[in-house]
């Protein structure tokens, strides 16, 4: 099927949906909840949408559901519903100046080398994000959007390291990101969150609850790379995490090209020896 008739097609459909919940609202306000409808509400949204039954899987091992995301409140759709996303999230901290695993250079330099390689490979139709902390704190340095890769390497080689590792916060927010886009896109499309990282997080910033609530209610993949840390880090959590080792400057840009790799939609011939 032509992609933008699929696309015109699910808009129909998604628009009609709205307007019979609209019409059957006030007959359904008196009427009792059918025992059959099960509803899951998300942290900070109060609105509720069908789902199946939840078996404790991680969501993006339970095909059936259908939790996440919620309908978009701004009824703002994307043009392209099946658009892949990668948010990259990267550590700036004061460790990255190390020389170590750098191949010599710094390790912050070895990591712009590689996502600018990185950022070159991703399709222009993709959306792309960076949100990065350093020595200007955390923020969101490119928000995502397609056709802004040099935007990307720009923000990246502007990254001044120092300070800690706020990881909680950070992958928290990459979350609400893909989330806001997965609302666009009405749950269609890839969702991909990719950590580079070298050092484990500040106290009070341990990242395992956000880990576990993205592996329980959305299909985002979790990509991190572990930048001479070896195996040992909390971000290494199989069967939830796709956690690569890098100890040097070329496996960390293999790892970053396997991130690629694993995307329905990008040729693995892509890719040179």
């Amino acid at each position: 099927m032509d992609k933008r008739l699929f696309i015109l097609l699910v808009l129909s459909f998604w628009l009609t949906a709205c307007e019979e919940s609209g019409t059957n609202t006030a007959q359904n306000n008196s009427a009792a909840s059918s025992p059959a409808t099960t509803s899951a509400a998300h942290e900070g949204d109060s609105q509720s949408i069908q789902s199946t039954r939840d078996d404790g899987r991680p969501y993006n091992m339970q095909p059936l559901l259908n939790t996440w995301p919620t309908l978009p409140e701004n009824n703002r759709v994307a043009e392209d519903l099946l658009q892949t996303n990668y948010y990259v999230v990267l550590d700036g901290s004061g460790s990255m100046a190390g020389g170590e695993c750098g191949g010599g250079k710094l390790k912050i330099y070895a990591a712009m080398d590689a996502l600018e390689v990185f950022a070159s490979q991703i399709p222009v139709s993709a959306n792309l994000g960076l949100l990065v902390f350093d020595k200007a704190g955390l923020s969101e340095r490119v928000a995502l959007s397609s056709n802004n890769n040099d935007q990307f390497v720009k923000a990246v080689k502007s990254v001044i390291v120092e300070g800690g590792t706020p990881l909680l916060s950070a992958i928290r927010t990459g979350y609400q990101a893909l989330s806001q886009q997965a609302k666009a896109q009405l749950g269609y499309g890839e969702y991909h969150l990719v950590i580079v990282t070298d050092g484990e997080a500040n106290l009070g910033e341990e990242p395992e609850s956000i880990v576990e609530k993205i592996g329980r209610e959305s299909p985002i993949m979790i990509h991190t790379i572990g930048f001479c840390i070896n195996e040992a880090h909390s971000l290494n959590q199989p069967g939830i995490i796709d956690y690569k080792a890098a100890n040097n400057p070329q496996s960390l840009q293999r790892s970053l090209e396997q991130v690629l790799a694993e995307s329905e939609d990008f040729p693995l011939d892509t890719f040179g020896e």
